[in-house]
């Protein structure tokens, strides 16, 4: 993971994965590490999405 401070003291956290980067904002370092579950499902969803596989209701959400 990638995390740079911003300006207004919060920190921008990325997540490459599989050509895949997924971001967010955190106010803290604490909530790092908390982050890294929701960036690799946000990495999964765009690779699925870019594979062509949609959202079946007979598949369980990723």
């Amino acid at each position: 993971m990638e995390v740079t401070p911003l300006a207004d003291g919060c920190l921008r956290v990325c997540l490459q994965q599989d050509g895949f980067e997924s971001c967010c904002v955190v106010s803290s370092y604490h909530l790092v590490e908390s982050k890294r579950p929701q960036l690799e499902r946000a990495n999964l969803r765009r690779a699925s999405n870019a594979l062509g596989l949609a959202r079946d209701p007979n598949h369980s959400a990723l």
